[in-house]
This record gives structure tokens, C-alpha cells and sequence, in this order.
């Protein structure tokens, strides 16, 4: 059985997002949602088969993931949410990628490839987007939309015997008791113990 919290401690930008103890919560409360979700991507990714890189960092951008299948290369940005500036988001995105493409031996050196051929350039997205930003976002940007992931977080058999969903899809989905679910809610600590 896959292990979540495993596949966290082996990347070490974002071990601390282990679920240890509780006392860690109310420092990563703000960021979250955001780094679990793209560490659930990229989980995802990576049993699906693609080489993956989490969050490669560069003095130019900060990419959420850039994972590699055959020889195409794929950017993808990890949002729980798209608001009102979702087109601001798109743009900001976009230009991230821009930026790197132009730094072309970076990505080669982290993806330890020797060329690039193809690129794709992919918006994921927690929730639902509705149709009329979907279209805007791809007419705009080109960039494709794959929303609606919890989705498949709920239904793909990679995350049916993942030990840590319970928590996770609390996470994301709050607690029917509060909606702030790492002030009022208490978690087993034995389910930390791991």
C-alpha cells in the first residue's frame, strides 16, 4: 500500500508538510491547501508514470511541477481555486514558462534530458471551473485546464487505499462541525504515528 506521507519525507523541499503532529498546524494553516494539493498532483503524476520534478526553484521562476513524458515536457500550475483574477493568474502563469523556455539548459539539466521537443502548458484545478473561464483561460493563454481533480482524488484507484485521504479530503473540503478545521477539529494522534 502507498504510503503519502513516504512519498513527502523523500522530497525534501516539502517534507515539513508530513502530517506529524499537530502542533505543526497553525504554521502551515495559510499554506496548506496549496502545497498539498500540488504534492497530490504530483503523487499522481508520478504513478501515472511521468518523471516528475516538485517545485524546481530558479532565480527566474517558480513552477509548481515540470514532469516529462517521452519527449514531452509538461508545466503544471496547481490551484484549489481559480477567483476573479483568474485571468491574472493565467497571464502570471504563462510568463513563469515563458521566462524558463528561454532558459532552456536549466530545464535540461533538472529534467536530465538532453533536448526539449515538445512542450505543454497545464492548469490544474481543485474544484470546478465553469465553462466560460475554461474557454477564456485557452483562448487567451493556450494554456490546457484540467480541473475538477477532486474528482479524481475521490474515484482514481491510485488514491482508493492512500491511508492519509480521510485527512486530506478534510483538508480541502473542510468539516461538516467547522469550518476551520485545524482549530476545532482534533485528529487521532495515533493516525499521525505513521
Amino acid at each position: 500500500m502507498d504510503n503519502f506521507n513516504k512519498f513527502l519525507d523523500e522530497n525534501e523541499e516539502r517534507s515539513y508538510l508530513r502530517l506529524t503532529t499537530q502542533d505543526n498546524y497553525e504554521s502551515l494553516k495559510a499554506d496548506i491547501k496549496g502545497k498539498f494539493f500540488e504534492s497530490i498532483v504530483s503523487y499522481y503524476l508520478l504513478k501515472k508514470g511521468l518523471d516528475v520534478k516538485w517545485a524546481p526553484k530558479t532565480e527566474i521562476a517558480q513552477i509548481d511541477i515540470i514532469a516529462q513524458n517521452d519527449d514531452i515536457l509538461y508545466f503544471y500550475e496547481c490551484k484549489v481555486t481559480l477567483g476573479q483574477k483568474y485571468l491574472e493568474i493565467a497571464r502570471k502563469f504563462l510568463n513563469k514558462i515563458e521566462k524558463l523556455i528561454e532558459e532552456r539548459d536549466f530545464i535540461l539539466e533538472q529534467m536530465k534530458i538532453d533536448k526539449i521537443t515538445k512542450y505543454r502548458i497545464v492548469l490544474v484545478i481543485w474544484n470546478n471551473l465553469d465553462s466560460k473561464r475554461k474557454k477564456a483561460i485557452k483562448k487567451q493563454f493556450n494554456i490546457e485546464i484540467f480541473d475538477n481533480f477532486k474528482r479524481i482524488f475521490h474515484n482514481d484507484r491510485i488514491f482508493n487505499q492512500m491511508d492519509e485521504k480521510k485527512v486530506i479530503n478534510q483538508i480541502f473540503n473542510g468539516n461538516s462541525k467547522s469550518k476551520d478545521f485545524f482549530q476545532k477539529e482534533r485528529i487521532r494522534e495515533d493516525f499521525f504515528s505513521n
